[in-house]
């Protein structure tokens, strides 16, 4: 049998060697659950602030000056990417776990901060084990970003001011872990696993299964193949089967070729 299977011969490889491709998926896909399930659930809550600030008035002291307030407009836009990279700091990580009693670690590094281009608005996003810790972590980091945001208690950089507007809620459902990704993942694994555990038994099986077989081991060349034989035609005489042209025509012609075959050896 070939060390390499042909091409032409993979469909046969795999409907060999299916129930090794079945069994790798399934075991894959079975061990993907096991460890989804093994996993500490991480939910995930968001609080918005706004940074505004006030615009100076005109002349008329019913109306603002509108370039200061396209001004203040740009600042604040242009402030919200700074202040969302404040958001993911140590000191603000610091500032909420004070606030909620918690140690470091469980702030540091699940607070992350998000601006939306073209608006002045700031999202602080926190993850945490239950929906309530990552809501309260939240808010928390909320408000540590506004204390530490300067001048914050009154008029801020520039005129600016950053507030709260919409506290974070407790999530309804956990962002992690993905259990469908992880099948998924697992099933392509599993599947990888299998092709190559099927394509090295094939190729340690040295069991000759065909005239191509027969060609690479022996080197030897076919001077026929011969049907095998329904059990439904088994009974049948020899005569009547061979009356069959799928059957006896292939005897014929391995009986031609060995006449001309032992011809040429006599």
């Amino acid at each position: 049998m070939p060390d390499q299977p042909d091409i032409s011969t993979m469909p046969q490889v795999l409907r060999r060697q299916l129930w090794i491709i079945l069994i790798s998926v399934l075991v894959a896909v079975l061990a993907a659950h096991l460890v989804t399930n093994a996993q500490q659930p991480r939910y995930e809550a968001t609080s918005t602030l706004l940074v505004t600030g006030n615009v100076p008035s005109g002349s008329d002291e019913d109306s603002a000056d509108p370039t200061a307030a396209i001004q203040l407009a740009t600042l604040a836009q242009n402030s919200s990417t700074s202040l969302a990279q404040l958001a993911q700091t140590r000191a603000v990580a610091a500032t909420a776990a004070r606030q909620l009693d918690l140690p470091l670690w469980a702030a540091e590094g699940h607070i992350s901060g998000e601006a939306e281009p073209g608006v002045q608005i700031v999202r602080v996003r926190a993850d945490s084990d239950s929906p309530q810790g990552a809501a309260r972590l939240a808010n928390a980091a909320a408000t540590a970003l506004t204390e530490t945001f300067p001048g914050s208690a009154g008029e801020g950089l520039g005129g600016l001011r950053l507030e709260l507007v919409d506290p974070a809620a407790p999530p309804g459902s956990a962002v992690a872990p993905n259990r469908l990704l992880n099948l998924l993942l697992g099933a392509g694994a599993g599947l990888l696993i299998g092709l190559g555990l099927a394509t090295l038994r094939e190729r340690l099986d040295r069991r000759i299964r065909s005239s191509a077989d027969v060609k690479a081991s022996l080197g030897l060349p076919v001077l026929g193949e011969l049907p095998s034989i329904k059990r439904s035609l088994r009974d049948m005489s020899s005569v009547d089967r061979h009356a069959i042209p799928g059957i006896g025509d292939p005897y014929r012609s391995l009986a031609a070729r060995l006449v001309v075959a032992s011809g040429r050896v006599g």
